[in-house]
């Protein structure tokens, strides 16, 4: 018994030593610059911007969805968005905001709809080598990192092999500092919109996560708000069913508030880049403008300088 516990942990030593050597052989952890690698400016943005602020968190909504610049000259607060991609899930994006968000702070959530918890674990694990805290924004398995090591590793050789084939829309460039991606703003969008599914009935878990943290928020006076995601028209109306049983479930069981509609930012689908839920430029600028309509009569200016 006692060997074979013996040769179980020189075993381990092993395994997390080779795990250890082939992480330093990832080329992105030398200089990250695709689209997720912008986590770690729109974390050291949010570090930058001192005292009260808001903070948009969600997908790519988010991401290719707004105008922070306006939204801040608009209501006098500053403003950081922290929205990158739907397939990181909803409990990376609640543990992350956990961690980074302050007193005082304002704090507007908007996922695409039935947005997943888990999300995907090895985009998780590919953010978490790039971005060492967001370790702690989701529970590792070691299982799965063993099975799947080799099977990345060739994918990564076979990259660094090829080289790095950046796209303007999709890299760390993309973003401007307030966290929005503007890269594909004079692009032409596509004729064809990708993403398109046709959403399932049933209860979202997703409830169960934002009123975890609200309570979370409440604890620390940190407002917190819902807001419903732009989508295409041609989608909404093909997607109605489900997308207004989603929201009979979150009237009656979301405990933060709701500052919309789900129409309020239907557009038509000439607004959309290149998926369902990035924005182009004039999509952009239409739900811009639809969101600081809805976030003015907050007076969030005012709740800044009542606690400066």
């Amino acid at each position: 018994m006692q060997k074979f516990v013996l040769r179980l942990f020189i075993f381990s030593i092993l395994v997390s030593s080779f795990l250890f050597f082939l992480s330093f052989l990832r080329p992105e952890n030398q200089t990250p610059s695709d689209y997720i690698s912008a986590i770690i400016d729109k974390h050291i943005n949010l570090k930058r911007v001192k005292g009260h602020k808001i903070i948009f968190a969600g997908g790519s909504n988010l991401a290719f969805g707004i105008n922070s610049k306006l939204i801040e000259d608009s209501l006098k607060v500053p403003v950081i968005n922290l929205g990158l991609y739907g397939s990181l899930g909803m409990n990376f994006m609640i543990n992350e905001l956990k961690d980074c968000v302050q007193p005082g702070d304002i704090v507007f959530l908007s996922v695409e709809y039935f947005l997943s918890k888990d999300g995907d674990y090895q985009l998780k694990k590919y953010v978490s080598s790039i971005y060492p805290p967001s370790r702690n924004y989701f529970t590792q398995n070691l299982y799965l990192d063993f099975k799947n090591i080799f099977k990345t590793k060739q994918e990564e050789f076979k990259t660094f092999i090829d080289g790095y084939k950046e796209y303007p829309a999709y890299s760390r460039k993309a973003f401007d500092e307030y966290g929005d991606a503007i890269a594909h703003l004079d692009m032409p969008s596509s004729t064809v919109l990708a993403g398109k599914v046709v959403l399932g009935y049933g209860e979202w878990d997703g409830i169960e996560l934002l009123n975890d943290f609200g309570k979370f928020c409440f604890k620390k006076n940190i407002p917190v708000y819902f807001l419903y995601p732009n989508f295409p028209k041609t989608e909404y109306k093909i997607n109605f069913q489900a997308i207004n049983s989603l929201k009979k479930q979150i009237d009656n069981d979301l405990k933060i508030p709701v500052l919309n509609n789900p129409e309020d930012f239907v557009l038509a689908d000439s607004c959309f880049y290149d998926t369902i839920y990035h924005l182009n430029k004039n999509g952009r600028k239409l739900r811009t403008e639809r969101l600081i309509a809805l976030l003015k009569p907050l007076n969030l200016d005012k709740d800044v300088a009542k606690s400066n």
